[in-house]
């Protein structure tokens, strides 16, 4: 739980895509080769994912994918820098709780 993992167009499509059990299984392989078909597939992209630590319907986060944010987060901006995408913080930043985090 919270290891980080990386996945690139071709590691998705090496294997074929299996039957959704959870919400947490992506349809991402299903929407791939669907884009394929239609000839609108992207030819680069990176999916970034944290292991959780259960997959059972709850709210929040468990200790282990909020730890592995900081981690997932330099891995999107250290792709958009590989892209040539010139990042620059907020002049205002929102400092709203993300959703998960707000209460009722």
């Amino acid at each position: 739980p919270g290891e980080l993992r990386l996945y690139r167009r071709e590691d998705l499509s090496k294997n074929p895509p299996g039957p959704r059990t959870t919400p947490h299984d992506p349809a991402l392989p299903q929407a791939l080769m669907t884009a394929e078909l239609a000839g609108e597939v992207p030819e680069d992209f990176l999916l970034v994912g944290i292991i959780p630590e259960n997959t059972e319907q709850e709210l929040g986060l468990s200790a282990s994918v909020a730890a592995a944010l900081d981690t997932a987060e330099r891995a999107v901006l250290d792709e958009l820098e590989r892209l040539g995408v010139v990042l620059r913080p907020r002049e205002r930043p929102d400092l709203q709780p993300p959703w998960w985090e707000k209460t009722a």
